[in-house]
């Protein structure tokens, strides 16, 4: 930050187009000058990118503010300045920096889709960067989130790794609450012996796609035979969710192995559904299954629920005779 030297030391806002400059001796590039914008408040920044091959070593650098004249003031010939020039001397301290390269692929054909329940594979290595790279050993984590959704990353895993590595991991449903979709990713570097991280260039294959699950619950009381039934089934997706997701594509319904419902396209994560029992249907607690044929955001599915089928009582009453003695014993069966 750039302030004054006595008080008030506060930078002042009408000083304005202001830059700090940086000079160093470069072994791949030779003399370097870069400079930065004095923001408010003295704030500046300096962005230093050094070649691959540039030596490991400290190099003496300076940094520099070229001075100040106010214009407006023309009462003193040659013009001085009002803030006069200055220099600092800094060290540059180059070490090996970390360079993570690496492969991120799906199950499927096309290597861009992560399929729940499935595994993730991840090929590459952590070198250092330079002429003459080494393996470093440090820790790789994989995160992932909702495409443009800000939130942060989740991550997937985090493994030792020490130069070259070949991963599978099993892109569990349980432990990735995230939206079936585009999601974005992220391959990170942790070195142990450097502070430094480095961020692997997985836009190869973007964009990612995240293949979720559909899960079911049924609800339903229960149902007199020769009726028509009328069943509850909630749609919901691997996180739990119950609203704000697709439900495209076909949900296919049988009682007791029996075809009753096809349901495409629904346009909310209820479908309500009603057939006629059959009214010679023994009164018993059947299952209803449904099918999910899949869609471009879930993996094809299966549940299942029980319906209960009731049946009427039915009477058929005889009297051993038609009138008896008072006193006497008659029976009334059926």
């Amino acid at each position: 930050m750039l302030s004054f030297e006595n008080p008030p030391t506060t930078w002042a806002q009408e000083i304005e187009n202001q830059t700090v400059w940086l000079e160093f001796v470069s072994s791949v590039n030779g003399v370097t000058n870069l400079s930065g914008d004095v923001g408010p408040g003295g704030v500046w920044s300096i962005v230093v990118d050094l070649d691959p091959l540039e030596f490991k070593t400290n190099i003496s650098a300076t940094l520099g503010y070229s001075g100040w004249t106010d214009n407006s003031v023309t009462s003193f010939i040659p013009p001085q300045f009002h803030l006069r020039p200055s220099t600092h001397t800094i060290a540059l301290d180059i070490r090996d920096a970390p360079n993570l390269t690496a492969t991120v692929e799906g199950p499927m054909a096309n290597n861009s889709v992560f399929v729940l329940d499935d595994d993730v594979h991840i090929n590459g290595s952590a070198m250092t960067i330079g002429a003459s790279p080494v393996a470093m050993l440090g820790n790789l984590s994989l995160s992932i989130r909702q495409n443009d959704s800000g939130m942060e990353w989740l991550e997937v895993f985090n493994f030792t790794v020490n130069g070259s590595f070949t991963i599978t991991h099993l892109l569990s449903s349980a432990d990735t609450p995230v939206a079936a979709g585009v999601i974005e990713i992220q391959l990170r570097f942790f070195p142990d012996v450097l502070l430094a991280t480095d961020d692997a260039n997985v836009s190869t294959n973007e964009p990612y796609w995240l293949l979720g699950i559909l899960d079911f619950s049924i609800e339903a009381m229960p149902q007199m035979r020769g009726m028509a039934t009328n069943v509850r089934v909630q749609i919901e997706d691997h996180r739990g969710v119950i609203q704000g997701f697709e439900t495209i594509g076909d949900y296919d319904f049988y009682f007791d192995n029996n075809w009753v419902n096809t349901t495409n396209d629904p346009d909310s994560t209820v479908i309500t559904l009603s057939w006629d029992l059959n009214s010679s249907k023994i009164a018993y607690d059947y299952v209803l299954d449904v099918s999910f044929n899949g869609s471009q955001y879930f993996q094809q599915s299966t549940g299942y629920g029980w319906l209960r089928t009731q049946a009427e009582v039915g009477w058929n009453i005889s009297v051993g005779q038609d009138w008896n003695h008072l006193g006497t014993t008659t029976y009334i069966y059926g």
